[in-house]
C-alpha cells in the first residue's frame, strides 16, 4: 500500500513541490487473480452501504489470505502474531480508497516524468510481475529502472534479499544525489 500512496501523492503534487525521484517496492498495481464481478459488485455495494465497518483482510478471502505467503518464511497469518504495529481492521472505506488507487495506477505513472526505480518479485501474492511490467511502462521518464527479486515475496525488505535491495536502493540513489533536478528528470 505503501507505494500506491506514493505514486498517487507524487502524481498529485507533480506542479507543486514533486519529489525528486520515488523508490517504489512490490507496488500493488492490480489483484494478481482479479476479483470476479459479482465478488467486486458485492464489495463496493458494502463500501457505499457501511464505509465505516471494520474487517480483517483474512475476512476478504478467508481461505487465501491467510495462507498467503508474504515472505519466504511468514505467511500472512504469521506476519499477525510477530508485527507489534499490525492493525488487526481496516475500515470498508479504507479497501474502497485502495481499489481506487490500484484502478488509476496507470494514469498517475503516466503524470510522471521523474526518476523512478520499482523493485518487484513475481511471487508476490498480491500483483503478478506482469502487471507491474506493463504498468511501468507507463512512466513518462528515460530514468527508470525495474528490478526483479525473483525468490522473494511482497515484503521484499523483510525477505531473505533484503540486504540486496538496502544496496540497489542505496546505490541508485547515490547515483542521483549529486544532480541538479534537470539532470534527475524533475520537471519545470
Amino acid at each position: 500500500m505503501g507505494a500506491l500512496i506514493m505514486l498517487h501523492t507524487a502524481a498529485a503534487s507533480r506542479n507543486h513541490h514533486p519529489p525528486a525521484g520515488l523508490v517504489l517496492l512490490s507496488p500493488a498495481v492490480g489483484i494478481r487473480d482479479g476479483v470476479g464481478r459479482f465478488k467486486y459488485w458485492l464489495a463496493r455495494s458494502s463500501i457505499l452501504l457501511a464505509p465505516w465497518r471494520r474487517i480483517t483482510l483474512a475476512q476478504l478471502d478467508p481461505a487465501r489470505i491467510p495462507q498467503m505467503r508474504i515472505t519466504s518464511d511468514f505467511t500472512q497469518a504469521m506476519q499477525v502474531d510477530t508485527t507489534p504495529h499490525y492493525v488487526p481492521a481496516h475500515s470498508l472505506r479504507l479497501f474502497g480508497e485502495v481499489d481506487k488507487m490500484m484502478r488509476t495506477s496507470v494514469a498517475a505513472a503516466g503524470k510522471l516524468s521523474l526518476p523512478v526505480f520499482v523493485l518487484y518479485t513475481p511471487k508476490d501474492p498480491v500483483v503478478s510481475a506482469a502487471q507491474v511490467e506493463r504498468w511501468f511502462e507507463h512512466f513518462q521518464t528515460t530514468d527508470k529502472s525495474l528490478l526483479l527479486f525473483p525468490e522473494d515475496y511482497h515484503l521484499i525488505l523483510h525477505d531473505r534479499d533484503r540486504w540486496r535491495a538496502v544496496k540497489e536502493i542505496a546505490e541508485w540513489l547515490t547515483e542521483r544525489a549529486g544532480r541538479k533536478p534537470e539532470q534527475a528528470g524533475e520537471r519545470r
